[in-house]
C-alpha cells in the first residue's frame, strides 16, 4: 500500500498470484562485407534482421492484453487467446547498411553512409506487459473527500478489492472504473534511419578539416500520449474525453506512434 499526498487518496495493488511471468524470444542476424572496388573507392555493405517475438504469459489465465476497440481484456491462454493474447510477430525488421569512402585526391576523402536500426523501446513498453496485467493485478484508489477527514478508518481498513470471475472464453469486460493500457495487436518496434555525407581534407602539414551533413529520423517511438485524455475546454471532465460515453476514464497507450527528425551541419578541425 502507498499513500498519496494529493487529494486522490491512497492507492494499492492486489495480486491474484505471485508467480506470474512473461517469456520473450528474440532473434538477431547480421551480415557485412567490405569491397575495395578500385584504389580510390571502398564500399561497406551490410544487413541486419531483428525479430522480437511478442511477450507470452507462461501460465494460462495470468495477465491479459487490453483491446480498446472491444473495450475488453483478452486473458492470456484462455479460450482462443494464446499466451501472447493476440499480439502479432513483426518479422520484417530488415535493416540495410551502406558505407562509401572515395579518395578524391592525395589530400581529400569523401565519405557517406546510410543505415537503419530497429531497437527496443524503454520503460518496459515492449517487454513484461502481459502476465502482470488485469486481473492478475488489480489497482485500487480510494478518493479523498476532504484534507481534514481521514480517507479510511484504520480499524476497518480500505474497502475490499474484488477480483472478477474470468469466463472460460478468456474475454473479460472492463469494469467501469478499471484503468487499462492499450497494446495494439500489430505492435511495431521503433526504427531509426541515419545518414551522413562528409568531406575531409588535409590543410597544410598538420591540420585536417572535416565538413559533414548528418541526419536521422525515428518512427514508432514511444510518446506516452494517453488515448482518452480530455480535450481542453469547459464542461465536465468525462464528457470531454474522445471515447465518451463508451469509456469515461483515461487509457494508457503502448501504441508507438511518435517520431523525431534531426539534421545538422558539423564542422571539425584537427
Amino acid at each position: 500500500t502507498r499513500s498519496s499526498t494529493t487529494r486522490t487518496g491512497p492507492e494499492r495493488t492486489a495480486a491474484l498470484s505471485t508467480n506470474q511471468e512473461d517469456r520473450q524470444w528474440r532473434m538477431f542476424y547480421f551480415v557485412q562485407d567490405s569491397w575495395r572496388v578500385t584504389r580510390k573507392l571502398t564500399l561497406s555493405v551490410g544487413i541486419r534482421w531483428d525479430t522480437w517475438f511478442p511477450d507470452s504469459s507462461i501460465r494460462p489465465g495470468q495477465g491479459s492484453r487490453y483491446d480498446v476497440v472491444l473495450d475488453k481484456f483478452l486473458i492470456a491462454g484462455l479460450g482462443s487467446n494464446g499466451g501472447r493474447a493476440g499480439v502479432q510477430t513483426q518479422s520484417t525488421n530488415f535493416s540495410p547498411r551502406l558505407g562509401i569512402a572515395y579518395q578524391l585526391d592525395s589530400k581529400t576523402v569523401i565519405r557517406s553512409g546510410f543505415g537503419r536500426s530497429y531497437w527496443m523501446e524503454i520503460f518496459g513498453l515492449l517487454f513484461n506487459n502481459i502476465a502482470n496485467g488485469y486481473p492478475t493485478q488489480i489497482g485500487q484508489s480510494v478518493p479523498q473527500v476532504s484534507p481534514y477527514k481521514p480517507v479510511i478508518d484504520l480499524a476497518t481498513g480500505p474497502p475490499a478489492q474484488v477480483f472478477p470471475n474470468v469466463p472460460t472464453d478468456g474475454i473479460l469486460e472492463r469494469p467501469p472504473n478499471q484503468g487499462a493500457t492499450y497494446i495494439p495487436p500489430d505492435l511495431h518496434y521503433p526504427t531509426t534511419i541515419a545518414w551522413n555525407l562528409s568531406v575531409e581534407r588535409l590543410v597544410g602539414k598538420a591540420v585536417t578539416a572535416n565538413v559533414a551533413y548528418v541526419g536521422n529520423v525515428t518512427r514508432n517511438h514511444g510518446m506516452g500520449m494517453r488515448l482518452n485524455r480530455a480535450l481542453p475546454g469547459p464542461g465536465p471532465l468525462p464528457e470531454r474525453r474522445p471515447m465518451y460515453p463508451r469509456i469515461i476514464i483515461d487509457i494508457n497507450n503502448n501504441q508507438l506512434n511518435g517520431s523525431t527528425h534531426y539534421e545538422s551541419l558539423q564542422l571539425k578541425g584537427t
